[in-house]
């Protein structure tokens, strides 16, 4: 009589690992590439892959795209002002990458005038060493945006899950 209840007890275990999911399949659905002001979220039922991150020789930031990180005093020449700009220039998920600060000068000012909350020219600066370990996988509602003019193109591979 053990012996038949150990029988039993091993074919449910089996039929119960055979036949429940935890999850469902993924299913291929498209391609798609994020460029220049773009701002797409996964939507409801989906997931992306994101396969590859590239940029341009340099990132070009229109104007009132980059924030004020720093205004500083010149001393040479001295009574000059230097503003330091930084902006983010892509959004994965919830992680935010900025490129290295920017810096304008205006002759003739200190930063007893403060300089400008945002740039007010268009900045344009090398992209700073990125370190991302591809591919990056995004759930439902996950929003992956690039700034405009910014020369950055994201290739995704999205998929349907399948229950």
């Amino acid at each position: 009589m053990k012996f038949f209840k150990r029988e039993l007890i091993v074919i449910f275990f089996l039929f119960f690992c055979l036949y429940s999911k935890a999850q469902g399949d993924l299913q291929f659905n498209r391609v798609i590439n994020i460029v220049n002001g773009d701002n797409l979220t996964v939507p409801t039922g989906k997931v992306w892959k994101l396969e590859s991150v590239n940029f341009s020789s340099t990132l070009t930031y229109p104007i009132g795209a980059m924030n004020l990180v720093l205004c500083q005093n010149s001393v040479n020449p001295p009574n000059n002002r230097l503003c330091d700009y930084a902006a983010t220039y892509m959004t994965i998920g919830n992680v935010q990458f900025r490129g290295p600060s920017v810096q304008w000068g205006v002759v003739l000012m200190s930063c007893a005038t403060p300089c400008p909350n945002t740039n007010p020219v268009a900045l344009s600066s090398s992209p700073s060493s990125l370190s991302l370990q591809l591919p990056i996988w995004l759930e439902a509602g996950k929003s992956v945006s690039v700034v405009a003019g910014t020369g950055i193109l994201i290739s995704v591979v999205e998929f349907n899950i399948v229950p």
